[in-house]
């Protein structure tokens, strides 16, 4: 049976299907997005920037699964080896996807 909202840690927060959802469907819209921002700035000539997300991805880290680990870690201080932006990026989904999953626990709460 599934724990009730007030009953939840964060743990349980992080280790739920709402929040893996909530995080893959983040990931996806942002990588989605600077691919798309990057197919515009062809078409017109230009070069985007190297992003947070190219970085991200170019370690492997740029999916549901790796960016949940990496967000627990930035939470409990222990996250090493990554530059502020990365670590902010990261914290940044992170929230995001907590929130989304925070609202749907509590409409399906009552």
């Amino acid at each position: 049976m599934k724990k009730k909202l007030k009953e939840m840690t964060v743990e349980d927060i992080l280790a739920c299907d709402e929040f893996q959802t909530a995080m893959t469907e983040l990931v996806d819209y942002e990588k989605s997005s600077v691919a798309q921002a990057r197919r515009t700035a062809f078409t017109q000539g230009k070069r985007l920037q190297r992003t947070v997300i190219d970085r991200l991805e170019e370690r492997g880290v740029m999916n549901a699964t790796d960016m949940i680990h990496l967000y627990a870690q930035i939470i409990c201080g222990v996250l090493m080896g990554y530059s502020s932006i990365e670590r902010s990026y990261i914290k940044m989904v992170g929230l995001q996807a907590y929130k989304v999953t925070i609202q749907k626990l509590k409409n399906t709460d009552g």
